[in-house]
């Protein structure tokens, strides 16, 4: 007797419905859960849903920038005075208005999609609440799920109309109660699948509507002849050097004057990095003493002004920065959110037509001529249903996780930091999964480098609010805080080792080692002709020397020399990230 479940052919109508119902019931989460190795290449955007939810941070990422910018003309003056576009006003006298206008159209937008919408945006949140009531009602109540009633009603021993006892009718009622609570479920989880779709396609198109003035904007502040931004910024770079200077000054007067008095320090503050002390005024000082505390308290002041006269510059720079970043490619970040939905959508239309079917042919379960047929078709539903709950489980697990570490981030520093940590994972655990034994395909080959792209995205958005996080006492870049992030877990020396004859790599964050087939991952990157090929941009080969991106030189300028990032770090080790935008210290 073969018991063989690929070999169940049913002949009779219900048993066709009830296949055709299972079969489609455990393949309907394909597509919202990646599984490299069974998806077929038309299938790959679609297996991509819980990692492609980087379109949805995207758009977060987006929401949050644009919610700081001001919302009204008042709010805008404060944040931004005329002070801050001295430079720019000789160069194009109308700038200010236009940026005022510009930003607070968005500022506007943002705020009130952010308050409204965005926190309850998020298609994870809604494939956790359906998958676990799901899965209550499927298998994990007891005693009262569909799965245990099925059971009964496939058992060998009903094969006739007369076979049917007391328990088999209690079981068809049951089944037929979870197949009416099932499909609900799925048609309530496609409705807000639907409604979250139409709230992104609104603010789609509200986003579109401000495109032209915002993307005429942003190409005077980075393109034409005289772009706005670099000159901006190699001011800025020159006022800051003025104010360092002063600062220095300022330092080596005190230092002076703490020396003829021979006095203690005062009050110590700290200013940035640069440590700075108060000094404090005393009735019997010297007459050099007297003459360095007036000049002391003249650099002070003249510091202090600097430092003023900066911040607002500083703020413009930053904020045009984010802005032009954010707003590169927005509408596609967008769309690619709502096709995310739609597929969600869609997992729950199947899922409700499957529990339909199920319900339909119920009328015929207990109906078998053969016995073989009969244990072939209990084994095939006992299979179907467990491979469902499985999927459904990975689905909650992953959902969950998204959910927990992503929806619930308010601020735009955790945001960033917990993007790069969620794809670092993300990219590492799926490179392992794949085994380079199984990616001599070009089919398996695209997949990595997809989980490369989405790692590279993360960092360069990272790297786009590194003043975030450099202002950030709590993630101060360099600080022994944000070492505990980044403990160095992988040797070159000793990963080079294990993996030969393959080649072994460490991942860009020192965290794992990789073994690599030499064919798959030979340089295709040439570094010289990327900067040539991107001119006036700056050409930078992925951290694996496989793709060229090109990128704004104002907003990637070398942030992390390499010696002083060693120096800074010791006794531990410093190493710059990638990029060379943060120097990052490793502990041995």
């Amino acid at each position: 007797m073969s018991n063989n479940v690929d070999n169940w052919k049913p002949t009779r109508k219900d048993d066709i419905a009830l296949k055709e119902a299972l079969l489609t019931l455990q393949k309907s989460t394909d597509s919202v859960l990646l599984s490299p190795a069974q998806q077929k290449e038309e299938d790959e955007q679609e297996k991509k849903f819980l990692l492609q939810g980087y379109s949805y941070f995207a758009l977060k990422a987006y929401v949050m920038t644009g919610k700081e910018f001001p919302v009204n003309d008042s709010a805008f003056n404060a944040k931004y005075p005329e002070k801050a576009f001295v430079r720019l006003l000789s160069l194009v006298p109308g700038i200010q208005k236009e940026t005022k206008n510009g930003l607070v159209a968005v500022g506007s937008s943002c705020s009130a999609f952010y308050n409204d919408k965005l926190q309850n945006i998020g298609e994870q949140s809604l494939a956790v609440t359906w998958s676990t009531s799901t899965l209550e009602y499927l298998t994990d109540n007891e005693d009262t799920n569909l799965y245990d009633y099925l059971m009964v009603l496939s058992d060998l021993k009903y094969k006739k109309l007369e076979d049917r006892d007391e328990a088999f009718h209690e079981a068809l009622v049951g089944a037929q109660g979870c197949l009416k609570l099932l499909p609900r479920e799925a048609e309530d989880g496609k409705k807000q699948a639907d409604d979250l779709r139409k709230d992104l396609d609104q603010f789609r198109d509200a986003t579109a509507k401000l495109q032209p003035d915002m993307g005429a904007l942003t190409r005077k502040y980075t393109a034409g002849d005289q772009p706005l931004l670099p000159y901006l910024n190699a001011e800025h770079q020159k006022r800051v050097q003025e104010e360092t200077k002063t600062l220095a000054n300022y330092n080596s007067t005190f230092d002076e004057w703490k020396a003829s008095t021979g006095l203690a320090i005062g009050v110590g503050v700290s200013i940035g990095w640069i440590p700075v002390f108060g000094w404090v005024p005393l009735g019997f000082l010297s007459y050099n003493a007297d003459r360095l505390a007036g000049s002391y308290k003249r650099l002070r002041e003249s510091y202090e002004n600097l430092k003023k006269e900066n911040a607002s510059e500083a703020l413009l720079i930053e904020s045009m920065n984010n802005m032009v970043r954010q707003f590169d490619g927005l509408e596609m970040k967008i769309q690619d959110a709502i096709t995310v939905v739609g597929v969600l959508s869609l997992m729950f239309e199947q899922q409700r037509q499957s529990y339909e079917l199920i319900r339909a042919s119920l009328s015929g379960m207990g109906l078998m001529a053969e016995e073989e047929d009969a244990e072939t078709r209990n084994m095939f539903i006992k299979s179907q249903i467990k491979g469902t709950k499985k999927k459904l489980q990975q689905l909650q697990k992953a959902a969950a996780g998204f959910v927990k570490a992503i929806l619930t981030e308010t601020d735009m520093k955790n945001l960033i930091l917990t993007i790069s940590s969620i794809f670092q994972t993300a990219y590492n655990q799926i490179l392992l999964y794949l085994d380079l034994r199984r990616c001599d395909s070009p089919k398996m080959y695209s997949m990595r480098t997809f989980f490369l792209s989405a790692f590279v995205f993360t960092a360069s958005v990272k790297t786009s609010f590194g003043a975030i996080l450099i202002n950030d006492d709590q993630y101060e870049i360099g600080s022994k805080k944000e070492a505990q992030l980044y403990q160095a877990k992988c040797d070159p020396d000793a990963c080079a080792q294990q993996c030969a004859p393959k080649v072994g790599r460490c991942d860009p964050l020192g965290q794992q080692c990789f073994c690599e087939q030499k064919i798959l991952f030979e340089a295709a990157c040439d570094p010289d002709a990327c900067t040539q090929q991107c001119l006036p941009k700056v050409g930078r080969c992925d951290p694996l020397g496989q793709k060229c991106f090109c990128e704004q030189s104002l907003m990637y300028p070398a942030a992390c020399n390499p010696d002083a990032c060693a120096q800074q770090c010791k006794p531990l080790i410093g190493r710059c990230d990638p990029l060379g935008q943060q120097c990052f210290c490793y502990k041995n």
